[in-house]
């Protein structure tokens, strides 16, 4: 995927270097960013990591080839995920885990190849897959649980259940009302947006209303008016947004929506 995308995506090429190796080259990487990083998918995501322990366990108890082979096609991910200069793709926030499934759900897939296994080898796949999505949904919910009742991180890291659902229709509907009517002011010109907004707003906005990561030059935030931005978003530019905040400390939010208008 960051093959195609460096290859077929007009100025999209750069996701390795700015997610995962750095620039420069892996100067991120020491031993103390490793450690708390293991320490990380250890806790937070251990619900991957704990039934990802149990398939390779039945692989080598079972002396499975096949098993194995569900743990292997894992290690390349995993490796750049920990090397990940990002926290997001580090952290295996969201869709950066989604090729961590195919090992997930190995067993389920032995069962469904051509030639699959039958009789006594199939019922044993299908309990380990069974055993594997119990103990990963308790730990799903556990860790996330225990986390917010002690305050500790915030709600997308430890607890990622708690945003399963979409928003009610009412909400969605009330921002995109708001955001129709908004673009079509002449006030929305001097406006500068966060990721989330701005994926709302693709085709209306103009050169540097928004930037990734929120990493704005100082022309930009000197001739914006406002900024506008999902309240308590959980994102990899929590700083920079905390920096942004203190040129537009004056913020309202929006009646009916996750928004926050915020101004000089």
């Amino acid at each position: 995927m960051l093959a195609l995308q460096k290859f077929a995506v007009p100025g999209g090429g750069e996701a390795l270097s700015r997610m995962y190796l750095g620039n420069p080259l892996l100067a991120h990487v020491d031993g103390r960013m490793l450690a708390l990083r293991l320490i990380y998918w250890g806790t937070a995501r251990s619900y991957i990591f704990v039934p990802l322990a149990i398939l390779a366990g039945a692989a080598v108890y079972w002396r499975d080839r096949a098993l194995a082979l569900g743990i292997t096609i894992c290690l390349p991910w995993l490796g750049l995920s920990l090397l990940a200069v990002s926290p997001g793709g580090g952290g295996l926030h969201g869709y950066y885990s989604a090729p961590l499934m195919f090992g997930f759900f190995w067993p389920l897939l032995l069962t469904r190849l051509p030639g699959a296994v039958v009789g006594k080898p199939r019922i044993r796949l299908l309990r380990l897959q069974g055993i594997m999505a119990v103990v990963s949904t308790f730990l799903f919910v556990l860790i996330g649980t225990l986390a917010l009742l002690v305050g500790q991180g915030s709600v997308a890291q430890w607890a990622p259940w708690s945003q399963v659902m979409p928003p009610s229709p009412a909400r969605i509907a009330a921002t995109e009302r708001f955001l129709s009517s908004f673009s079509a002011s002449p006030y929305f010109d001097h406006l500068i947006f966060d990721d989330g907004v701005a994926s709302l707003l693709m085709g209306r906005l103009r050169e540097g209303q928004y930037r990734f990561l929120l990493v704005f030059s100082d022309a930009e935030i000197s001739q914006a008016a406002g900024f506008v931005r999902f309240v308590d978003e959980d994102h990899a530019a929590r700083d920079t947004e905390a920096q942004l905040m203190a040129h537009f400390p004056v913020c309202q939010p929006v009646n009916g929506t996750a928004l926050e208008q915020c101004e000089r």
